[in-house]
């Protein structure tokens, strides 16, 4: 009798089980555990900018290939044998483009920019997510958008600019400039902008799929992907043989991989969703804000240096730039 009852304890009922209590003891004060709740989500996001820091002896097919390894097989325990049985592949192969576009393809090419171009800088504009999401997602229906949010707009580029006065000097020496960094963190931009729109846009029009179990198959997916990405990655020499990597190494690189996988990622999501249903979507967006400065505190900690009052400038103007588009923008989606 006890091995049958062990048996028919999914990881999946667990979690309905937990979310279930969790929103009842919440509802009490939706505001404080809102606020609560999405500030240590965007705590466990900021922790993706800093691991190639941490981890800069790795390669970005390493780290990917770590991170998504922990959170596909976590997802695919949430979602459950007997869900997974029920899927067809068409729905499959659309969380298989998503988790490609906005999971592992996206965070080994801003991997691959992080490496080239900093951390802090990467942080920047990757922060301007919120904003191309909101902006571009409604973008066929309103084409004044752009016009209402270009100042807030313009103090980001003014902010991104000077930041990066304050640590190259573009008329001597271009030597700490990646162009390529760069093109790579604008696709990064571009990518998870048209994930987000395409997934919600999909959740919209498939309203019977629950939005934590369309999660767990993003993650399932991803878990597929970069098993296939691995044997390509390893003949191109981008990905070593775990043996072949010292003991102190490997277990830094497994270590930062449940971190990633398991909290920055699969956790994260939980979370995120739990927020959303205690907080206006307003408040809401404003928030993701917090994403980019616990990013720029931890690559402060981790390096140990202290940015010049030019980039400290820079970053706090980019920063404004940000919360005031998002501000804007919610405050058009109220009128």
């Amino acid at each position: 009798m006890l091995p049958a009852l062990i048996f028919n304890v999914s990881p999946s009922r667990v979690w309905r089980a937990a979310a279930g209590t969790l929103s009842r003891l919440m509802t009490g004060a939706p505001l404080f555990w809102g606020i609560l709740i999405m500030l240590l989500t965007t705590g466990l996001w900021a922790l993706a900018f800093i691991v190639p820091v941490v981890l800069d002896g790795s390669s970005a097919a390493e780290i990917t290939v770590g991170r998504f390894l922990v959170y596909g097989v976590l997802s695919l325990a949430s979602l459950g044998t007997t869900r997974t049985g029920q899927l067809s592949w068409r729905l499959f192969g659309v969380a298989f483009l998503l988790a490609l576009a906005g999971n592992v393809a996206f965070y080994f090419i801003l991997t691959l920019g992080i490496q080239l171009s900093g951390a802090t800088f990467a942080i920047l504009v990757i922060g301007m997510v919120p904003v191309t999401i909101s902006l571009f997602g409604r973008m066929g229906t309103d084409e004044s958008r752009l016009r209402d949010i270009a100042p807030p707009l313009g103090f980001f580029i003014l902010g991104v600019v000077t930041f990066n006065l304050g640590k190259t000097d573009f008329l001597r020496d271009l030597s700490d400039f990646s162009a390529l960094g760069t093109l790579c963190l604008l696709a990064c931009l571009v990518m998870w902008t048209w994930y987000a729109i395409a997934n919600a846009r999909f959740l919209r029009l498939h309203r019977n799929i629950e939005a934590r179990e369309w999660n767990s198959l993003i993650g399932a997916a991803s878990l597929v992907a970069v098993l296939l990405a691995a044997p390509i990655f390893y003949a191109l020499g981008e990905l070593r043989n775990p043996l072949a990597i010292p003991r102190q190494e490997m277990a830094s690189i497994v270590w930062w991989s449940i971190i990633l996988g398991g909290g920055s990622t699969w956790l994260a999501y939980l979370l995120f969703n739990l927020a959303a249903r205690l907080l206006k979507v307003s408040l809401l967006g404003q928030l993701i804000i917090f994403e980019a400065i616990f990013g720029v505190l931890y690559v402060f900690l981790v390096s140990g240096k202290i940015p010049n009052m030019v980039e400290l400038a820079g970053m706090a103007v980019a920063l404004l730039g940000i919360w005031w588009s998002v501000r804007q923008l919610q405050r058009e989606k109220r009128a």
